[in-house]
């Protein structure tokens, strides 16, 4: 039996044993910690080389989507969800009638020949769930409302082959007049601007900076950072970037916003405030199943536009949603919408291609939100950012072999952040006309990206520098294979910390919100 000094001794050795191990878990979490985030967000600035993502989704995040009880259901209006009888002129005056209220839709199949629209503010289309509630869809947008376009290598097509939805959600949004000048150069993480008198600017409405390129395409090479790569397309176009904002203070011609700035402003950019005009908001959709016809995908720029949603707009959104068999799922556009629960997957033959369809989901705007989303086939481009796309976030998400598709001409400042890409064989695979830059400008950020399989970082001509790169998959990558200007972190998925950034630095955000 041990005496008092050996159990004294073995109690002295367990709590050594206990502290290593506590030192081993400190010391395995700080190495998990990024760099140029640290310990919720404490090595953060606005101009850090990360962007702030934070401002990402349905009221930038601050409120939930949400939840109201159905108020009249389609069946008042002659819906019979039978799987036989169209209910497409049902829909159309529930909808028309109904504007501001939460239309149900109860059990059932409900065919639908003709495209919905869905514009008066506050209204919802709400289903009894995913597996309860299907609108199935027995035309593409080419046979409803056909239309003749030609893709930037001249192929002839049609409008629906990248854009439109046989559900649209929200309408787009314009810009109202006079534009306020601003007069002073300002830089990236500022939250200052001089303008040229106050015009119509006030502390309630929706404003957008704007900029336009010069001749020289001095913005365009800007946003890439002076690498844009073959930009011979975009010679004599009139490229713009802009950033929606609010604004907190006017003082005299001195104006503070409630966002640090995501890019320098210069006179030779001619830069202005735009107030836009407030499109419909507060529109949703959610609990339900879209559906196609299991007809063949007949491949790229040959689609049907069997294509699930369009949301546009202002702080509109789509909840809880499966689409099937689709050309393509969703196109996000306009200002802080949000798509959370999303699933897509096909059950239609492939093509050749061994894809089912041609954009799984595309951001489009600025500041929307994608999360919760799970792909369950194969398109030529899964999930896309392209032209226009600034600040948008893809966050918790899964494919089987999903491609993170960046279409060129200059998608700036844009997230993925906890996201398992499935097989891991095309995760870099992007589109988009050459011509057009390099396929995304700066501030690109992955974050937390899981795959079966390890693999490489992307070839050196998809990016120019301030691209980040931190919790990936990769295979082991020598420090003298990473471009100039590009951030890795050889941090494995599943330790880095955050696990997700755009969550991390909402609450960041959050947290330091004056209280009211």
């Amino acid at each position: 039996m041990p005496n008092g000094s050996s159990i004294e001794r073995m109690k002295k050795s367990h709590l050594g044993w206990m502290l290593l191990f506590l030192i081993l878990c400190i010391s395995s979490y700080l190495q998990a910690q990024n760099e140029l985030w640290g310990i919720d967000g404490s090595e953060w600035t606005p101009t850090s080389p990360i962007p702030d993502f934070s401002f990402a989704g349905y009221h930038q995040g601050e409120i939930e989507i949400p939840n109201r009880k159905v108020e009249v259901s389609v069946v008042d209006f002659g819906a019979v969800g039978d799987g036989k009888t169209d209910c497409s002129a049902a829909f159309a005056k529930a909808i028309n009638e109904s504007g501001g209220r939460v239309i149900g839709v109860p059990p059932g199949i409900y065919i639908l020949s003709d495209r919905i629209r869905i514009e008066a503010e506050n209204t919802i289309l709400k289903g009894a769930g995913v597996g309860e509630t299907i609108l199935h869809f027995e035309k593409g947008l080419q046979e409803v409302d056909p239309t003749t376009s030609t893709t930037g290598g001249g192929v002839q097509t049609n409008s629906w082959s990248w854009s439109g939805g046989i559900i649209t959600i929200g309408t787009a949004v314009g810009d109202a007049s006079p534009k306020t000048p601003i007069v002073k150069p300002a830089t990236r993480g500022q939250r200052t601007l001089s303008v040229q008198g106050q015009g119509d600017l006030n502390t309630e409405d929706v404003f957008i900076v704007q900029l336009i390129d010069d001749t020289q395409s001095s913005l365009f090479k800007y946003l890439y950072r002076g690498r844009a790569g073959d930009i011979s397309l975009m010679k004599g176009k009139r490229f713009k970037v802009s950033q929606p904002i609010k604004i907190e203070k006017i003082d005299g011609t001195k104006i503070h916003l409630n966002r640090p700035l995501r890019f320098d402003v210069e006179q030779r950019w001619k830069p202005v405030l735009l107030r836009k005009k407030i499109a419909a908001q507060e529109i949703g959709i959610c609990d339900l199943t879209i559906r196609f016809p299991k007809r063949k995908y007949r491949g790229h720029w040959m689609e049907d536009g069997m294509n699930g949603l369009q949301i546009q707009g202002i702080n509109n959104w789509a909840k809880n949603i499966r689409i099937q068999n689709c050309d393509s799922g969703v196109f996000v556009k306009g200002l802080w919408n949000t798509v959370d629960g999303l699933i897509i997957e096909s059950k239609r033959d492939e093509h050749s291609s061994g894809n089912s369809g041609h954009h799984g989901i595309s951001l489009q705007g600025s500041d929307c939100l994608i999360s919760n989303f799970k792909i369950r086939t194969k398109f030529y481009h899964d999930v896309t950012v392209s032209s226009s796309s600034v600040g948008n976030v893809f966050s918790q998400g899964e494919g089987i072999d999903l491609c993170i598709d960046h279409h060129r001409a200059a998608p700036y400042e844009n997230l993925f952040t906890q996201i398992h890409v499935g097989k891991g064989s095309r995760v870099w695979k992007s589109g988009g006309s050459a011509g057009k830059g390099l396929h995304t400008a700066s501030g690109a950020t992955f974050w937390n990206i899981d795959s079966e399989e390890p693999f490489s970082l992307p070839p050196e001509d998809f990016g120019p520098g301030g691209l980040i790169f931190v919790g990936l998959n990769t295979r082991s990558i020598d420090r003298s294979e990473i471009p100039e200007g590009w951030h890795f972190d050889d941090i494995k998925p599943g330790s880095v910390q955050p696990a997700n950034l755009y969550r991390d630095q909402l609450k960041h955000r959050i947290n330091t919100l004056p209280k009211p």
